[in-house]
């Protein structure tokens, strides 16, 4: 590795901490985030490509990997970036990286939106137990995070609106709304 390389990641080390609070990145995402950055780096994927651009798709693909994920869309909104270019670089770091990509659970998403929202355990447990009713074939082809909002906006039972689940998971209220008819058709009787 150059001093150049070097410098790099410690430049992308000081990015992550910048987004670590508001994304409430825990030391375990942090360290996740900082091997993924630097396996990208080494491999070239960060030439070209601006430091916060390529930290964003690392936190996405450390905090996956960790079991703790964080949407994409509130990744890129702590960054000041748009998602659509956060989405590009996480897509060419799952290309070129081997690290054994999955999709991510919808159940994934809701300790973190939860916490977000400051809802308590009994509605995490909540959310979490219909996400896991849903049919997998109602969980395929959509927004993960989208079906995790809906499950904690049902868990919740009206301490919490459509506007604040959606804006907190980085989807539409139409979004939400769609996922809500899901449950609503599938698990909720």
């Amino acid at each position: 590795m150059t001093n150049s390389t070097e410098q790099q990641i410690a430049t992308a080390l000081e990015e992550v901490e910048a987004v670590r609070d508001e994304l409430s990145l825990s030391t375990e995402i942090r360290s996740r985030t900082a091997d993924v950055y630097a396996s990208a780096a080494i491999e070239n994927l960060t030439d070209g490509r601006r430091t916060r651009l390529t930290v964003a798709a690392a936190v996405c693909i450390g905090s996956r990997e960790v079991g703790y994920p964080r949407p994409t869309e509130r990744v890129a909104r702590a960054a000041n970036l748009e998602a659509k270019n956060v989405k590009r670089a996480l897509r060419c770091f799952q290309e070129e990286l081997d690290r054994g990509f999955t999709e991510t659970p919808p159940a994934s998403y809701v300790p973190f939106l939860c916490s977000d929202t400051e809802l308590g355990s009994e509605i995490e447990t909540e959310a979490v137990e219909l996400v896991q009713e849903l049919p997998d074939a109602e969980q395929r082809g959509v927004h993960p995070v989208g079906i995790a909002g809906a499950a904690i906006y049902l868990a919740a039972d009206g301490d919490v609106t459509q506007r604040t689940i959606a804006e907190i998971a980085g989807v539409t209220k139409e979004t939400i709304r769609v996922r809500l008819a899901d449950f609503r058709s599938e698990v909720v009787e």
